[in-house]
């Protein structure tokens, strides 16, 4: 069977169980062991948000933006 991550706040949750999955996000849930069919897609984005607050940082440390 397939579920999909919810994100609530900072972490995700299991569209079918809705119990909070771990930081490190795996491809099935860990409580009921549900497939995730968009595990990619929050991979990537979660990915990118990082990447983007990276560097956000690393420019305001030479053109003193906060």
């Amino acid at each position: 069977m397939t579920s999909t991550l919810k994100k609530k706040g900072a972490g995700y949750f299991c569209s079918n169980c809705m119990m909070r999955q771990p930081a490190d996000l795996r491809p099935n849930c860990v409580f009921c062991g549900n497939e995730f069919s968009n595990i990619l897609s929050v991979l990537r984005q979660e990915f990118k948000d990082k990447q983007d607050k990276e560097m956000l940082e690393y420019e305001s440390k030479f053109y003193g933006r906060d």
